[in-house]
């Protein structure tokens, strides 16, 4: 199923958001000798553009160039502003979401291969085997977002790569001092659980699910379920099973000829008025005005 992401674009090429069933977001690279990817992401809220929940072997950075974007960050929400630069460290669960605006983010992602031996053991291997180290948002002065800016029509030269590995390392320079002050470390067994639950919503959202079956599938109980969806998805397992089945459902919307009842029973809703309450108080719309607009906004954006 297409689903109601934002349009992602490197180098004039669009490109899709991809994530296995471990929540694992797979990139692709500027070049095959070069692990750096560089691209835009236009979120058009009124699709209500999502980026699930996820994770990434690369450092990430994410400047936002307008609108207003709510991200989350393991168990933290923020609202990014275009005046800070949000420095996200490999392997942290993820997702970001439209709020009240349109929104147009610029990501850098990048290994640390990218940069030679002595970068990568003095500077960067502290920062992606620092356990307490999550994220930093680092202040960006006027010459930094002027250079930012030019990033986001970035062509296929060489030289300009260079100038995005020069804008990193200027940024490794800005983030060692904040790494010494923040985040707990991410404790990996709850993190394993809760990847576990995911993939079982994920996979059986369709069906009949309470909190007991979501914990017995991961072999833990209610109480701790409840407890790590709250820490890691800021929301109950049951708020995210329709979560999950609503952001399914507003797909269908735009990308199928189901009706209404068709389409909430398809996602698990067996009584439509419940359906339709939790997508009108989700995303504003009932299901059949967000089909109107939503396919609309389609004939101007086919590429959503």
């Amino acid at each position: 199923m297409k689903l109601s992401q934002p349009i992602s674009n490197q180098s004039g090429q669009n490109i899709t958001f991809k994530a296995n069933k471990e929540l694992k977001e797979s990139l692709s690279y500027l070049s095959n000798d070069l692990p750096l990817a560089v691209y835009t992401q236009a979120f058009d809220h009124a699709t209500s553009d999502a980026i699930p929940i996820h994770w990434h072997d690369e450092i990430q950075l994410t400047w936002l160039i307008s609108g207003k974007l709510e991200y989350t960050i393991n168990d933290e929400t923020l609202t990014l502003t275009p005046n800070t630069l949000l420095f996200l460290n490999k392997h942290q669960l993820h997702s970001s979401k439209s709020t009240t605006h349109d929104a147009f983010t610029l990501c850098i992602n990048f290994e640390n291969t990218a940069f030679s031996d002595f970068i990568k053991n003095y500077f960067l291997n502290p920062i992606l085997n620092n356990n307490t180290f999550s994220y930093a948002l680092i202040p960006m002065q006027p010459q930094q977002i002027e250079k930012l800016k030019s990033f986001t029509t970035l062509a296929d030269n060489p030289l300009q790569y260079l100038s995005v590995l020069n804008f990193i390392s200027q940024t490794i320079e800005q983030v060692i001092p904040i790494i010494k002050s923040q985040h707990q470390p991410i404790n990996q067994k709850e993190v394993s659980i809760f990847y576990t639950m995911i993939d079982y919503i994920h996979t059986h959202y369709a069906e009949p699910l309470t909190v007991t079956e979501i914990a017995k599938y991961a072999l833990t109980n209610k109480n701790r379920c409840t407890a790590l969806f709250n820490k890691y998805a800021n929301t109950s397992p049951i708020k995210y099973v329709n979560s999950h089945r609503l952001h399914q459902a507003k797909d269908l919307l735009l990308h199928s000829e189901q009706s209404v009842s068709e389409i909430s029973l398809n996602v698990g809703f067996n009584q439509l008025s419940h359906f339709i309450e939790l997508f009108r108080k989700q995303y504003g719309l009932s299901p059949l005005k967000y089909r109107v607009i939503g396919q609309n906004v389609l004939v101007f954006n086919p590429n959503k």
